[in-house]
C-alpha cells in the first residue's frame, strides 16, 4: 500500500512542493487549512484523508480549496480513517458514519468551499464527513462545490451529511457543475434557509446530474414566502437531470423543487416526496414516473437517523440505475447506487433498494450480514 504522508506543520515549512507527495493523512483544523493551501500549487491530484475527530479551521475561516485557472489536477477529501497495521490513515473505522468526522464552519462562513476553476478537467470526491454550522448570508454554507470546470470534470458527493447549517437558498448544500455530478447517500437534516431549498444541484449543459438515495427531512425555513426548506434540483443550457430513490419529507413548504431551463431534461424516479412542484420551461422537460407520497416510520436511534422501520413503504420501492424506461435518452441510467448506505450496511439488503440515505435491517440479520 502506498503510504499516507502524516502532516505535521513542523516538517512542511521545509520540504518543497514537488518533493510532497500527494497522499496525506490529516489530524485537525490547522493541518487541513495546511494541506488544502499546498494542494491548490502542488501540481498533484491529491488524496486528503481526515482521521475521525472534529476539524475547526484556526482562524475561523472557510476550509478553502480554489486551485488556479487550468489546473488539471483532481482532489478527494475523505473521513473515518483511523491508525492500520500500515501505519496512520491506512484503514477507515468499522461501521462508518459520517459523523465520525465533522468540519465545523466558523462565524459567517462555510464549512468547506471548492471551485473546480475555468478550463479544467478536475475531478472532486468528497466522502464520509459531516458538515455543520455553516452560517452567514450566503449560500452552500455547509459544503460549496462551484465548478467553473468542463464537462469532463467530475464531482461525487457520497455518504455525507448536511446538518445544522444555516444561509440563503441552498443553505447546507450547493453543487454547480457543467461536467457530470453524482451526489448520493447523504443526509440533508435541521438546517435553515432564508431563500429558497436547503440543498441545491445545478446542471449545466452539457453537464448530467444524478441525484440518489438522499435523505432530505426536517429542515426549516424564515420566510413563509419563499419555496420551502427541501432540495432543488435545476437544469440550465440544455443540462440534464436524474432524480431517483430519495426521500422528501417533513420540510417546511416545499420538498422538492425540479426546474428546467433552455432545452434541459429533468428524469425523477421512485422518489418520496410530501410536496412536489415541477417547473419545466416551454423548451424543457420535467418527467415524473414511480412518485409516492407517504410518511414513514423510523427504526429507533440516533436523531441524525432515518433508516426506515420493519413495514416502512420505502422498503424495497427503489429503482436500479438500468431500470428507468429513458428511451432515446440512455444517459438517464448512467448512474449507480454505491456499495453501502449512510450507515455503512451494504446498499442493497432486500429484494431492492430502499428509497433514501439508509438501507432497512433485515428481521434476524446483524449490520455484517451474519444471524
Amino acid at each position: 500500500m502506498k503510504p499516507f504522508h502524516l502532516v505535521l506543520p513542523l516538517c512542511l515549512a521545509a520540504l518543497p512542493a514537488t518533493s510532497v507527495a500527494a497522499d496525506f493523512c490529516v489530524t485537525n483544523g490547522g493541518q487541513l487549512r495546511t494541506i488544502l493551501n499546498l494542494a491548490v500549487g502542488n501540481g498533484q491530484s491529491d488524496r486528503i484523508r481526515l482521521r475521525v475527530g472534529t476539524y475547526v479551521h484556526p482562524d475561523g475561516e472557510s476550509f478553502q480549496y480554489h486551485p488556479a485557472k487550468g489546473d488539471q489536477t483532481s482532489i478527494e477529501i475523505s473521513g473515518g480513517w483511523v491508525q492500520g497495521e500500515d501505519g496512520p490513515c491506512t484503514r477507515q473505522a468499522t461501521s462508518r458514519t459520517p459523523f465520525d468526522t465533522v468540519i465545523v464552519a466558523g462565524v459567517n462562513k462555510k464549512a468547506l468551499d471548492i471551485e473546480p476553476p475555468l478550463a479544467s478537467s478536475m475531478d472532486v470526491r468528497i466522502e464520509w464527513i459531516a458538515f455543520t454550522g455553516g452560517n452567514g448570508p450566503r449560500s452552500g454554507n455547509g459544503l460549496r462545490i462551484y465548478s467553473f470546470a468542463n464537462a469532463e470534470s467530475s464531482i461525487t458527493v457520497e455518504n455525507c451529511a448536511f446538518v445544522g447549517n444555516s444561509g440563503t437558498g441552498a443553505a447546507a448544500l450547493w453543487i454547480r457543475s457543467h461536467g457530470t455530478t453524482y451526489l448520493r447517500n447523504s443526509l440533508v437534516e435541521g438546517n435553515l434557509t432564508s431563500g429558497d431549498s436547503v440543498a441545491l444541484v445545478n446542471a449545466l449543459g452539457p453537464g448530467i446530474a444524478y441525484v440518489s438515495n438522499l435523505t432530505v427531512v426536517d429542515n426549516a425555513r424564515v420566510f413563509s414566502s419563499s419555496d420551502g426548506a427541501g432540495l432543488h434540483v435545476r437544469a440550465d443550457d440544455s443540462g440534464r437531470a436524474v432524480v431517483a430513490n430519495n426521500h422528501l419529507w417533513g420540510n417546511d413548504g416545499l420538498d422538492l423543487v425540479l426546474r428546467s431551463r433552455q432545452n434541459s431534461e429533468i428524469i425523477a424516479s421512485n422518489n418520496n416526496v410530501e410536496a412536489l412542484d415541477e417547473r419545466p420551461d416551454g423548451s424543457s422537460s420535467v418527467v415524473v414516473v414511480g412518485a409516492m407520497s407517504v410518511a414513514s416510520a423510523y427504526e429507533p436511534g440516533p436523531d441524525t437517523s432515518f433508516v426506515p422501520a420493519q413495514g416502512s413503504p420505502l422498503i424495497d420501492a427503489g429503482i436500479d440505475p438500468q431500470s428507468i424506461e429513458a428511451g432515446d435518452m440512455p444517459w438517464a441510467n448512467d448512474w449507480s447506487l454505491g456499495a453501502v448506505d449512510l450507515l455503512d450496511t451494504p446498499r442493497i439488503m432486500g429484494a431492492a433498494v430502499d428509497i433514501g440515505a439508509f438501507e432497512a435491517r433485515q428481521a434476524g440479520v446483524f449490520r455484517d450480514g451474519f444471524e
